[in-house]
C-alpha cells in the first residue's frame, strides 16, 4: 500500500499575497487622501493596480498546479467539489463586504452584475457604489474559475492554449489602445480588466514548474528571479513604469511567475516570503482586499474634523484594515475554511 502523501504545501505564496493585498490598499488610501481635511488630491501607485496583476498570476499558478496535481492522483477532476471549495472561499466574504457597502451607502447600484460575477462589468461602466469598486477583480477570478477546470479537465496540451492567451489578450490591447487613442473608452477599460493573461502566464509556469523545466529550475536557482521582483515593486511603488502602458501587466506577470517558481522550487530563497508577519497578512489578504476602501469610507466620517499628516492617515487605514480582516478571518471564513477542506481531492496544509 502506497504511503499517505504529505498534506501539499507551495511556500511563498502567503507572503506575495500579503505584498499584492498592502499594495492595493496604501494605493488607494494614498488616493483618496483628498476624503481628509487638510489633504490635496493624489495619484494612486501603479503597486496598487499591478498588485491585482500578482494576485491574478498567482491564482493562475496555483489553482492550475492543484487541478493537475488532482488530475494526476486519481485521473480526473472532481468538478463538483472544485466549484464547491471556490464557493466556500469567495462567497462568504465577497457577499458580506457587498452587502455591508450597499446598506453603509443605502444604494444597491449594479447588483444584479455583482450577483452575477459581472462585477467587472459594473466597474467599467461606472454601475457600482464606489465602496465596491476592489470586487471587480474578484469577479474575473470566477469567471476564471468558472471555466479553466472545463479546459483543464479536457484538454491535455495546455501549453498552446495558454500561449495564444497570455499573447492574444495583451495585443488586443494594445490594437485597441492605438484605435482609439489616449483616455478612457469603455473597450479600453473592459479589456484592462481581463486578466486572463496574467492567469495564462501563472499556469504557464505552473505547468513548467510541474514537469521540471531544466531551464526554468536553473533560473529559480538564481538570485535573478528575486532581484527583478524587488525592483519590480520598488518602480511601481515610485510610479515609474507608466511610460509600458498595456504592456506593464505582461511584464509583471512574467516576472511574477518567476518569482512564484523561485520561492516554491527553493528550499531557502534569497527573498523569503516565509516570515510569519508576511504568512499572517496572506491567511487574511481577502478580507484586506474587500474591506479596506470601507474602513477608508469610515475614517473619513470619523476624522473629518481632525487634520492628521498624511502618512498617519495612510498607517490608520493599514491598521485597522488588517485588524478587520483579522476579526473576519476567524469568525467569518474560518467556519467556511474548514468546511472547504472537506471537499479537497488534494488535501492542502493549513
Amino acid at each position: 500500500m502506497a504511503a499517505p502523501r504529505a498534506p501539499l504545501y507551495l511556500r511563498g505564496l502567503d507572503g506575495l499575497r500579503a505584498i499584492a493585498a498592502c499594495g492595493v490598499m496604501v494605493s488607494h488610501a494614498i488616493k483618496e487622501l483628498v476624503r481628509f481635511p487638510g489633504h490635496a488630491p493624489h495619484h494612486s501607485l501603479q503597486l496598487g493596480r499591478q498588485g491585482v496583476t500578482i494576485f491574478f498570476t498567482l491564482s493562475g499558478f496555483l489553482i492550475t498546479y492543484l487541478l493537475l496535481e488532482e488530475r494526476e492522483r486519481v485521473d480526473r477532476i472532481d468538478l463538483g467539489a472544485f466549484y464547491l471549495r471556490r464557493i466556500l472561499r469567495i462567497w462568504p466574504l465577497y457577499f458580506v463586504a457587498l452587502a455591508l457597502a450597499m446598506l453603509w451607502r443605502g444604494d444597491a447600484t449594479g447588483l444584479v452584475l455583482f450577483v452575477l460575477f459581472l462585477s467587472n462589468v459594473a466597474y467599467v461602466t461606472g454601475r457600482y457604489v464606489p465602496d465596491t469598486a476592489p470586487l471587480w477583480s474578484i469577479g474575473i477570478e470566477e469567471q476564471f474559475y468558472a471555466l479553466w477546470p472545463l479546459v483543464v479537465s479536457r484538454v491535455r496540451r495546455l501549453v498552446p492554449l495558454l500561449a495564444v492567451m497570455a499573447i492574444a489578450l495583451p495585443l488586443a490591447r494594445a490594437i485597441v489602445h492605438h484605435v482609439l487613442g489616449p483616455g478612457r473608452h469603455v473597450a479600453n477599460d473592459l479589456l484592462g480588466t481581463f486578466g486572463y493573461d496574467a492567469m495564462a502566464v501563472g499556469a504557464l509556469f505552473a505547468i513548467g514548474y510541474r514537469n521540471g523545466n531544466a531551464r526554468l529550475l536553473r533560473l529559480a536557482r538564481t538570485p535573478w528571479p528575486h532581484l527583478a521582483f524587488v525592483a519590480l515593486v520598488a518602480l511601481l511603488a515610485a510610479n515609474q513604469l507608466g511610460f509600458l502602458h498595456v504592456f506593464l501587466p505582461p511584464l509583471v506577470a512574467l516576472v511574477t511567475g518567476v518569482f512564484i517558481v523561485a520561492q516554491v522550487a527553493t528550499e531557502r530563497p534569497l527573498l523569503d516570503l516565509e516570515l510569519a508577519p508576511l504568512r499572517f497578512i496572506g491567511r487574511i489578504s481577502f478580507g484586506v482586499y474587500v474591506y479596506h476602501m470601507l474602513v477608508i469610507t469610515l475614517l473619513a466620517r470619523l476624522l473629518r474634523d481632525t487634520p492628521l499628516p498624511g502618512a498617519l492617515v495612510v498607517a490608520t487605514v493599514c491598521v485597522v484594515t488588517i485588524g478587520v480582516a483579522a476579526l473576519s478571518y476567524y469568525v467569518l471564513e474560518r467556519p467556511f475554511l474548514r468546511l472547504k477542506h472537506r471537499f479537497e481531492r488534494v488535501e492542502t496544509a493549513r
